[in-house]
């Protein structure tokens, strides 16, 4: 019998396994966030790319991966290897995101900036199909790792905390590397090499992590990709779940792509301090992250997830009185309080979907991983993608100015929208969520007697 095939132990699965399973998502949290974060304003700032159309570069690859992300389920779901039906394809996934990030802020000097935008959109959907290749799979793997739904949430803390060590590499260093080789097309290239030699090189190290790790009896699918797809939208706690993480990821996209217009147009500050910002609201996440886990076992998942979200909007919500004559050391702490919220906002909700796709399991008999996460990652994707599209294209509206030296005064109109964008639109956003996620109606108590029945009446057959 091989690994991925053997039965589940009952004990936990302890540090060792949670470390090398959760080191990927250092890879994951990098690519969460560089391109986020720099990818707009190198388009606009640095390629004199119109900031509608860099918007645009951003969305498109999305809507890509709205097609990939639950294909890749679907593959992984029906694989069938001696190194399981995941592994596989982390493996390729790692491999060409290394080669697929170090060419994204690699633009060569097109004679106009509709050539650049065309390169920049075609190496992002190399990027984003690399990482479905890894992430989809990778995703799916803490629900067929143990049955306990609290260890899940162990799982899933630590994928996050690495997730967030991840974002803090990118938020922090990617800037600075920029800053500090020459910046312009130069310093991106720079960054782009080494930012995306560490992704590549931690998304392997899980693979070759995982091993050993057992995984639960592998089910076969018995449904068609469609199939799958209808069925998961079917099941009203999944959507519930889904429409509200991708409200959120919107929300928390369009904060990301904003930051750095926020830091030298709204503040006037430096990359230095883009990059403090960062250490702040990542490193904030990063200690916190344990508080999510103890409190959810406490107070469970659902009310966890509905204190960490109003954190984080209050916060966003209080930048809207920052100015260039603040005092950073208070912007210091409203990101501060923003990593607190977005610490539990971002782990939360994937421990949440562990829960589902047990749910599913047991009602259905089959085990759709995959088909779940590719729907979710997606998603995922689809939020971040559609918070970088409505930066650019209300940066456009209201007469953001691009450039090759990003030098150029904007006009006020410009700065005022930056600041409401990345401060009440986002705090808006959050709340219309909660609104949503008042629908979610699974109970976590009945969830964890119902496994231990279905568990007990498998051990009897």
């Amino acid at each position: 019998m091989s690994i991925s095939e053997a039965a589940l132990p009952n004990r936990p699965l302890g540090l060792k396994a949670y470390l090398g399973f959760g080191a990927g998502s250092m890879g994951t949290g990098v690519f969460s966030v560089a391109p986020g974060l720099l990818l707009l304003i190198y388009m606009t700032d640095t390629l004199a790319i119109p900031a509608t159309l860099a918007g645009l570069a951003v969305f498109i690859p999305k809507l890509w991966d709205v097609v990939t992300d639950p294909l890749m389920g679907f593959i992984s779901d029906h694989t069938r290897t001696r190194w399981g039906r995941r592994r596989p394809y982390m493996l390729a996934g790692s491999l060409t995101m290394w080669v697929a990030f170090s060419l994204l802020f690699v633009a060569p000097e097109f004679e106009t900036p509709n050539s650049a935008f065309v390169y920049v959109m075609l190496i992002y959907i190399f990027c984003t199909s690399a990482y479905t290749v890894y992430v989809i799979p990778y995703t799916a793997m803490p629900a067929e790792m143990t049955d306990d739904i609290h260890e899940r949430t162990t799982i899933i803390s630590f994928r996050m905390t690495f997730a967030l060590v991840g974002m803090l590499v990118a938020g922090v260093a990617a800037p600075l590397i920029v800053d500090a080789a020459g910046g312009g097309r130069g310093g991106y290239a720079v960054m782009s090499v080494t930012i995306g030699s560490f992704c590549g090189l931690a998304m392997l190290f899980s693979f070759f992590a995982t091993q050993k790790l057992p995984f639960k009896q592998q089910t076969r699918v018995k449904h068609r990709l469609r199939e799958q797809i209808v069925i998961a939208l079917q099941n009203r706690p999944f959507l519930v779940l889904l429409a509200t993480f991708l409200i959120q990821l919107t929300a928390a996209g369009t904060a990301l792509g904003t930051m750095p217009y926020f830091v030298k147009y709204v503040l006037g500050q430096s990359a230095t301090i883009l990059s403090i910002l960062f250490l702040c609201m990542f490193g904030s996440a990063i200690l916190t992250m344990p508080i999510w886990a103890k409190l959810s076992r406490r107070t469970g998942k659902y009310r966890a997830y509905l204190t960490a979200s109003s954190i984080y909007a209050l916060a966003s919500g209080s930048l809207v009185f920052a100015s260039a004559d603040s005092q950073l050391a208070l912007v210091y702490l409203q990101l501060c309080g923003m990593g607190l919220g977005f610490s539990g906002l971002t782990m939360l909700p994937y421990s949440m979907l562990t829960d589902i796709i047990e749910y599913d399991a047991m009602a259905s008999g089959m085990r759709r991983e995959g088909a779940f996460t590719g729907i979710w990652v997606a998603t995922e994707k689809t939020g971040f993608a559609f918070g970088g599209l409505a930066a650019g294209v209300v940066f456009g509206l209201f007469g953001f100015i691009e450039s090759t030296t990003g030098d150029i005064a904007q006009p006020q109109s410009a700065i005022l929208a930056i600041s409401y964008t990345i401060s009440l639109f986002v705090a808006a956003a959050i709340t219309i969520s909660l609104l949503v996620l008042r629908a979610y109606n699974i109970d976590e108590r009945d969830l964890t007697r119902k496994i231990e029945t279905h568990s007990l009446a498998e051990n009897n057959i």
